[in-house]
């Protein structure tokens, strides 16, 4: 005789299937009821979630299926669906009214373009005559194309010549100047080393007899294989390097009579501190 009445389980939004397999009250669901809680990081972290062994057989005693999906659910999916494209076109129209063209292609002329409104329909313009871009007079001819004036090359510095100018000079000639004409400018450069053509050393005759102008305007407009460096010296660093230039030539080509008497004690200062030279072979028989 059985304790407990048996009762059959219709299934949900679905009476025309009739009644599934029988269960009481002792049966599954409750077995499910007293499967241990699962805690902890074995459950997602998630302490008191059933384990999904124990969801899985709930679902399956107590007959759960999905409710049917009617002609209101689908009303209602087309609804939903309308409105999330509503809102999306909404969301799409400041981006869109956005997106113009005008940083790109901005309403300037440009150069070389074509121009209704001057006659001869080009959009570059002549300068006025007369004028001259500020800081661009160079009406210096001395200190701007190394130009005496007498029109030939200057025999003399437009700037006044200085220890920061020497300084100045040196460092500028060891970074453009060294890798050809070498540290001292005997034109023993550190390509020509590597096989580049050797440059003429600044202590022969020819070059110690040139105007200082000539070094200027070499370094503005290039000689033979080497390029001018107007665009990476400027003028004052250009005449810097000239005066070194003849500083480097004054040292190897100047007479004792030349020097003043500080130079001299300051000579011989150097020659004391320097070591004897050893004796000679003879100097032993």
């Amino acid at each position: 005789m059985r304790s407990r009445r048996e009762r059959p389980i219709q299934s949900a939004g679905d009476p025309a299937r009739g009644a599934v397999a029988p269960c009481s009250d002792r049966s599954a669901l409750e077995m499910a009821e007293e499967q241990p809680r699962l805690g902890g990081p074995s459950v997602a972290g998630r302490p008191g979630r059933r384990a999904p062994a124990a969801r899985s057989v709930l679902a399956r005693t107590a007959g759960y299926r999905p409710e049917a999906r009617g002609p209101r659910d689908a009303v209602a999916r087309r609804r939903v669906s309308q409105s999330s494209r509503a809102a999306l076109l909404l969301l799409l129209v400041p981006l869109l009214v956005g997106c113009r063209q005008d940083m790109h292609d901005q309403p300037k002329y440009e150069p070389l373009e074509v121009s209704n409104f001057f006659g001869d329909g080009r959009t570059s313009r002549d300068p006025v005559s007369g004028t001259v871009a500020r800081g661009q007079l160079r009406d210096n001819d001395h200190l701007y194309r190394g130009i005496g004036p007498d029109g030939q090359l200057a025999t003399t510095m437009p700037v006044p010549m200085s220890s920061e100018l020497l300084g100045r000079g040196r460092e500028r000639f060891d970074i453009f100047c060294s890798p050809c004409h070498g540290r001292i400018g005997n034109g023993q450069g550190m390509i020509v080393r590597r096989g580049f053509k050797q440059p003429e050393s600044f202590h022969q005759n020819r070059l110690r007899e040139v105007p200082v102008g000539y070094f200027f305007e070499i370094m503005t407009n290039g000689f033979g294989q080497m390029s001018g460096y107007a665009s990476q010296v400027p003028v004052g660093d250009r005449w810097a390097i000239a005066a070194y230039v003849r500083a480097l030539q004054l040292s190897r080509n100047i007479s004792v009579a030349e020097l003043t008497p500080a130079d001299l004690k300051m000579l011989e200062a150097r020659e004391g501190a320097q070591p004897a030279e050893p004796p000679s072979e003879e100097g032993h028989e």
